[in-house]
């Protein structure tokens, strides 16, 4: 017969009856974790997709910018902007297909919104969430997948979805340690722990244990660049992505 302390179970976030977690890991749990390393959060919800997103590709190329780096250096013909919705399975790079109507820093949007919830009045927070992170580098993931746990790290320019949050490092210097992390079998295995459903979310992402170890990361961020760069550049091998040149093949 097997015993447990019932306690134990209180220290697991969500309290999930879990009685086969080892004690070290239920010691991980009372130590750092994601939201001591980074902001986690929920992004935007247009009101209306079929309106406000398109796929790269459907859009007049001169009125696409994939590379806005801050909202004060826009133009009127940066009309389109890159956009995180998830995906398909994807790790450390790519599903870089959506792009959202974000002309005059999201006017057209915002002024929808307060025409539907008149209620908000200025306070746009519910809907456009976490504003103050658009168009900055990050780390974002797949938000419902029946699958394996995936992240991916994009650059400055884009915006983010309630479907595919987005996670900011407080230290840039270790975003490589952290996504290298999200994407290990021990924290996929830990998220179905924590989180047996397929909804990835922001509060869920933030409660992942860390492990901090600065003797690994020389080379941790070593290991993580190569799969950056091997993903990046599987990705703009095809025509699916803006950065396509040229199959690899031809």
């Amino acid at each position: 017969m097997y015993t447990t302390t019932q306690n134990n179970f209180t220290k697991i976030p969500g309290q999930p009856i879990s009685y086969w977690v080892s004690e070290n890991l239920i010691h991980l749990f009372q130590k750092e974790t994601i939201a001591d390393y980074g902001f986690a959060g929920i992004g935007m919800r247009t009101g209306n997709n079929e309106k406000f997103l398109r796929r790269w590709f459907e859009v007049d190329a001169g009125l696409f910018n994939p590379n806005l780096k801050n909202i004060d250096s826009q133009t009127n013909s940066d009309k389109w902007l890159p956009y995180n919705k998830g995906g398909e399975f994807r790790r450390f790079y790519g599903n870089n297909e959506y792009i959202v109507n974000w002309q005059n820093n999201g006017n057209e949007i915002k002024k929808e919104t307060k025409k539907k919830y008149p209620q908000l009045g200025d306070n746009l927070g519910w809907k456009i969430s976490n504003e103050k992170y658009y168009l900055k580098s990050g780390i974002t993931w797949t938000g419902v997948s029946t699958g394996k746990f995936n992240a991916r790290k994009y650059p400055n320019g884009f915006l983010f979805d309630s479907g595919a949050n987005g996670l900011f490092c407080y230290d840039k210097s270790k975003e490589n340690y952290i996504l290298g992390l999200l994407n290990t079998k021990a924290i996929n295995w830990i998220l179905q722990l924590i989180n047996p459903t397929i909804n990835y979310g922001a509060g869920t992402i933030r409660k992942i244990p860390v492990v901090y170890n600065e003797d690994f990361k020389t080379k941790i961020d070593e290991i993580v660049n190569i799969l950056y760069s091997g993903a990046h550049h599987n990705w703009d091998n095809y025509e699916t992505s803006w950065d396509f040149k040229s199959h690899p093949l031809i």
